[in-house]
């Protein structure tokens, strides 16, 4: 019998998913089939899975997979929309809808048989990676100064980090074995890749949300430097086995995160925000 604390965040997660799946079918239905919905949604789907498997007593490691898929599907359906951008051939779109496809599987694949569905999704992950690198729209305002740069260097380094973690995937799936190998995997992918599209993405979002223009400054570099330092040293001692090491990137991790916040938090206060029916 699992705990009862388990039990109702366990419902309270499968809840929260379906509302967003829901969320994602009525966009769907609203607006037309469109692809980065259809994979945003799936991902959606995902969430429920992880937290159904959750509540049935599945452990952390087992839903990994799932949960990964989660926040993956959700960042790359966001990046295949602006993708339009680009103006990628409608057959490069079809091979970059085949890897997410091939993701999609190898996760549906890994409560039955863990060791294909890695290598599978692991692939896909690469192969995700790889027409990103090509035709995500980061490419091109890498070469603008200022917060259009700093955007762009957060996605291409996640998109690194994605690669390593998909890398991971296969080769745990093809048999490598290590203690500290799983870390490594669920480090590069949620801080890695995942934290550093969050830091990218919240000079946009942020504004949005609080209705004001958020003030660029070069310093925001220093927490995501030190992201990706932390990261780094994090998976290099995972792959030694170096637990002073681990230590050393876990402070960095940390540090890293509330440095982010406090520069945000800054960032926030030190710009005017804009009267109800401003422009905007």
């Amino acid at each position: 019998m699992l705990p009862l604390q388990r039990q109702l965040a366990g419902v309270l997660l499968v809840l929260a998913g379906a509302v967003v799946t829901a969320t994602y079918l009525v966009l769907l239905r609203a607006g037309g089939v469109h692809a980065h919905l259809v994979v945003m949604a799936v991902g959606a789907v995902t969430w429920v899975a992880a937290a159904a498997w959750w509540l049935a007593g599945a452990g952390p490691v087992r839903i990994t997979p799932l949960l990964a898929a989660f926040l993956v599907l959700t960042i790359i359906g966001e990046r295949l929309e602006l993708s339009r951008l680009t103006l990628p051939a409608p057959a490069s779109r079809r091979r970059f809808l085949g890897a997410v496809a091939l993701f999609v599987l190898g996760v549906a694949l890994t409560p039955f048989r863990l060791g294909t569905g890695l290598v599978l999704g692991g692939l896909g992950m690469l192969g995700q990676v790889a027409w990103l690198w090509r035709h995500d729209l980061a490419r091109r305002t890498i070469r603008r100064p200022g917060l259009p740069r700093f955007s762009a260097t957060c996605l291409l380094a996640g998109y690194v980090w994605l690669a390593v973690s998909g890398g991971l995937w296969v080769a745990m799936g093809l048999g490598a074995r290590g203690p500290l190998l799983h870390d490594a995997l669920v480090h590069s992918l949620f801080l890695g890749f995942v934290l550093s599209m969050v830091m990218g993405h919240a000079p946009i979002i942020v504004p949005a949300v609080l209705r004001t223009s958020l003030t660029y400054h070069p310093v925001a570099y220093v927490p995501l430097a030190l992201l990706h330092v932390s990261v780094a040293v994090r998976i290099g001692a995972d792959l030694v086995g170096s637990f002073p090491g681990r230590l050393a990137a876990l402070h960095g991790n940390v540090t890293a995160l509330a440095l982010f916040v406090v520069l945000t938090v800054w960032a926030v206060r030190r710009t005017p925000r804009l009267a109800p029916g401003g422009p905007r």
